[in-house]
C-alpha cells in the first residue's frame, strides 16, 4: 500500500488523532440522535393526524398529555412505545448539549467560534468537529466546496451538463445558511453585507448564499488565526 501511495495509485485521505478528531464521533452520534428524535416525533404525531385528531404544539410529546387516550387500544400501545423513545432521545440530546457547552471551556477553537453571531455551542462543536485542522483547506474556496456552498460545472468532451454540488458536509451547509438567514433579519454587520449584495443587483437567494459563504470563510479564519469574530471584517472584501 505504501508503494502504491508513492506511485500515485492511491489518494491520501485526511486523518488526525486529537481532540477535534475524536469530537467528530460525538457530533456524528449527536446528529443521529437528532434524526431519530425527529422521526419518532413524526411517527407519534402521525398516529393522531391519520385519525383526524387535532394536535398542536409540543405538549403531546410529554408524559403528562392525555391525548393518547383518544386513540384505539392498538394505537395507544404504539403511541406509548414511541413516547418512551421520544423522552429517552430528548434526554440524550440534552446530555450531548451539556457536553458541547463544556467543550468551550477547554478548546479555544470552539470558544472562539461561539463569538460569531448565531453560532452557539452546538453549532461551534459541529463546525470544529468537521474542520478539525483548518490548514487542510488551502483556501476558502475549497472550504466552500466542502460546505456544499458552491457548485461545479459538470462537463464531458467539452460539453456542459449543468452544475453539481461537490461531496461534502451537508450539516455545515445547513449551519451557515441558517446563520445567514438569521442575520438577514437582524440589524448588525450580516444585514449590512446582505443589503450590499442586494444593492449590487443580486436576488435574495444569491445574496443570502454569499452571506453564508462569508460566514463560512470567517469561521475558517477564526480557527486558523485564533482570533475572535470581528464584525468590522464582515464587509471587508478579502476574508
Amino acid at each position: 500500500m505504501a508503494q502504491q501511495l508513492r506511485g500515485g495509485f492511491l489518494t491520501p485521505v485526511f486523518h488526525d488523532d486529537n481532540f477535534l478528531s475524536d469530537l467528530r464521533k460525538v457530533v456524528a452520534s449527536y446528529e443521529n440522535v437528532v434524526v431519530d428524535l425527529i422521526r419518532a416525533k413524526c411517527r407519534f404525531k402521525a398516529l393522531f393526524t391519520s385519525r383526524a385528531i387535532p394536535v398542536n404544539g409540543t405538549k403531546i410529546y410529554t408524559s403528562n398529555d392525555s391525548a393518547i387516550g383518544l386513540l384505539d387500544p392498538t394505537s395507544q400501545f404504539v403511541a406509548r412505545s414511541l413516547l418512551k423513545q421520544i423522552l429517552f432521545l430528548t434526554e440524550a440530546k440534552l446530555e450531548y448539549k451539556r457536553v458541547f457547552e463544556g467543550n468551550k471551556n477547554f478548546n479555544n477553537s470552539i470558544k472562539l467560534l461561539t463569538t460569531v453571531p448565531g453560532i452557539a455551542a452546538v453549532r461551534a462543536n459541529i463546525i470544529a468537529g468537521a474542520v478539525v485542522d483548518p490548514k487542510r483547506f488551502p483556501n476558502k474556496y475549497k472550504f466552500w466546496s466542502y460546505c456544499m456552498l458552491v457548485k461545479h460545472d459538470r462537463t464531458s468532451d467539452g460539453k456542459s451538463y449543468g452544475k453539481v454540488s461537490a461531496f461534502g458536509k451537508i450539516s455545515l451547509k445547513a449551519i451557515f445558511m441558517t446563520v445567514a438567514n438569521d442575520g438577514i433579519f437582524g440589524t448588525g454587520a450580516f444585514r449590512e453585507f446582505y443589503d450590499g449584495e442586494i444593492a449590487k443587483g443580486l436576488d435574495e437567494k444569491a445574496a443570502k448564499k454569499n452571506l453564508a459563504r462569508k460566514i463560512a470563510a470567517m469561521s475558517l479564519a477564526i480557527m486558523r488565526t485564533g482570533k475572535p469574530f470581528d464584525e468590522k471584517l464582515v464587509n471587508k472584501k478579502k476574508i
